[in-house]
Formats: structure tokens, C-alpha cells, sequence
């Protein structure tokens, strides 16, 4: 699991930093789900990661809309190369919404058909 090491407190409020680590929590309990950090808590809400076929993510939830891009390896999840899928949310969006971003990026995960990888044996 990866967090942010900072003090954030004074900005953001020991309530959204509990939240930002129930979020990555949630998320990385996730077999397919090797790494993530919350990168801006609201407004939009963004997730960076890595899955664990060592793809990187991003997951972005604002103005009723939530995104994820996953890059192929060795690709920002910002490049061309990317595939996203989008399907709606609240307009508004926070990292304390823990239940609705972890749905949503369940639901987007599975529309863009990420399985947890299988190790091969011989």
C-alpha cells in the first residue's frame, strides 16, 4: 500500500487524511490492485496507481463523471496509448465518498476488463 508521506493535516483535516487511507486501503485489497495514492482529494478526485500486471492508472471523478485510464507497461496512463471507459457519478466528489470512488472504480475495472494476473505455472 502506498500513501502520501506528508503532514497534511493543517490543509486537509485529519477526517479527509483517514479517509485517504481507508481509499487506498479499500483499493489495494484489491488483487489486480498493486499500488495507489489519492493525488487531489476533491475536485476532482484523482487516483494514481499501479495494477498488478505493472500497468499504470488513473482514476479521475468530477463534473458527474468518472474516469479510468490504464496504459499498457512502460506508458504514462496520460499517453495516447491509453484505454478508458467513463460512466457517471456525482457532481461532486470528495475522498471522503470512500464507498461511491471504490464502486466506481470496481465498476470501471470491469468495464475495461482488468482480471487479476494469473501466474503461469509450468
Amino acid at each position: 500500500m502506498t500513501t502520501e508521506d506528508r503532514d497534511d493535516d493543517w490543509m486537509y483535516g485529519p477526517g479527509t487524511l483517514a479517509a485517504r487511507a481507508v481509499l487506498v486501503s479499500r483499493l489495494t485489497s484489491d488483487p489486480r490492485i498493486a499500488s495507489a495514492r489519492v493525488t487531489c482529494d476533491a475536485a476532482p478526485l484523482q487516483i494514481e496507481g499501479e495494477l498488478d500486471d505493472e500497468r499504470q492508472f488513473y482514476f479521475r471523478a468530477r463534473w458527474g463523471t468518472a474516469a479510468l485510464s490504464i496504459a499498457p507497461v512502460g506508458y504514462s496512463p496520460i499517453d495516447a496509448e491509453v484505454r478508458t471507459e467513463h460512466i457517471e457519478c456525482s457532481q461532486w466528489m470528495a475522498t471522503e465518498d470512500v464507498g461511491e470512488a471504490f464502486t466506481l472504480f470496481a465498476a470501471l475495472l470491469a468495464l475495461l476488463e482488468v482480471h487479476p494476473r494469473q501466474e503461469v505455472t509450468e
